[in-house]
């Protein structure tokens, strides 16, 4: 037989109680969810902003995409194509969510301003399309983040915040593949260099 002290029980149920408390405290404050019935205003404020964000997720699927399609280095296009597949998860959360409120399927929009950057970044290439994909990351955090402080759903604002920390780690990886081809390049140019001196910097520490 296992002796437990009152001691560790004691403790245990305090924890209990703790994370009890504190729960309730979570649904007592702006933002912190209920599990009451949606009123008719609330869910058309939750189909508007879902429908938004499924629409930056299918624009998220197409970028990623494309940058893949056209990334000669191997490594990087696996990650590229690691996160289109993340963000067509994200899409899917929403379209289903959408479903369970009785809102229509939502629709991809396409238009010309979004034609335009597509066509860019594959003519800019992977390191200048990662910088750009870096800033709009980091709206679309910044955006689930107020969506689930303002939207009175506790299922909801899970889901909001379980993808916004994905969101946070996709911008995590695009500025560490973005450093790293400023750095690669870097190296490149050191090594074509014949007149300069060599660098002060040690390349094999980058």
């Amino acid at each position: 037989m296992y002796d437990v002290s009152s001691k560790g029980a004691s403790n245990t149920v305090s924890t209990d109680r703790k994370k009890e408390k504190q729960a309730a405290q979570d649904m007592a404050t702006p933002g912190g969810g209920t599990n009451e019935p949606l009123t008719d205003t609330t869910k058309r404020e939750l189909i508007a902003a879902l429908k938004q964000n499924w629409q930056r997720e299918v624009e998220g699927v197409r970028t990623y995409s494309d940058l893949a399609r056209n990334e000669r280095d191997a490594p990087r296009r696996a990650v590229l194509v690691k996160m289109a597949e993340a963000e067509a998860r994200h899409a899917q959360k929403w379209e289903q969510k959408l479903a369970e409120l009785g809102a229509e399927p939502p629709k991809e929009e396409r238009t010309l301003k979004m034609r335009l950057q597509g066509w860019l970044r594959r003519q800019l290439g992977t390191e200048a399309a990662l910088r750009q994909l870096e800033g709009e990351e980091d709206k679309d955090i910044a955006r689930y983040e107020a969506q689930a402080r303002n939207i009175n759903d506790t299922e909801a604002q899970t889901m909001l915040r379980e993808v916004r920390r994905e969101e946070e780690s996709h911008g995590r990886m695009i500025r560490e593949m973005s450093s790293l081809q400023s750095r690669l390049k870097m190296c490149k140019k050191w090594k074509g260099a014949k007149k300069l001196p060599p660098p002060s910097i040690d390349p094999v520490q980058l």
